[in-house]
């Protein structure tokens, strides 16, 4: 998915949400979203950077075996949020 179909999408799910800007300003605009989390992901050596709504990245270390050699690597994982279940009513 580009940004511009993801801009699209949410634009026909939430047209109200972004009122009179158009396409290309919308997809600069989350762009730099995007831009932003990645620099601070990228600086987050060990820890959590949480989006609420949508999931928590996590920065952790890992030990890497490689021919014969134990390295240390950061290793980057999304676990995306968990959809609430929604109450069912009993009659």
């Amino acid at each position: 998915m580009t940004l511009l179909e993801l801009v699209q999408a949410a634009q026909a799910a939430k047209p109200q949400a972004f009122g009179t800007i158009n396409e290309k300003r919308t997809v600069a605009i989350v762009r730099a979203t995007l831009r932003e989390l990645s620099k601070t992901i990228k600086s987050t050596e060990e820890g959590e950077v949480v989006l609420p709504g949508l999931g928590t990245f996590v920065a952790k270390k890992v030990k890497v075996k490689k021919e014969g050699e134990i390295t240390s690597r950061r290793r980057v994982i999304f676990r995306a949020l968990k959809a609430k279940k929604k109450a069912v009513k009993a009659d």
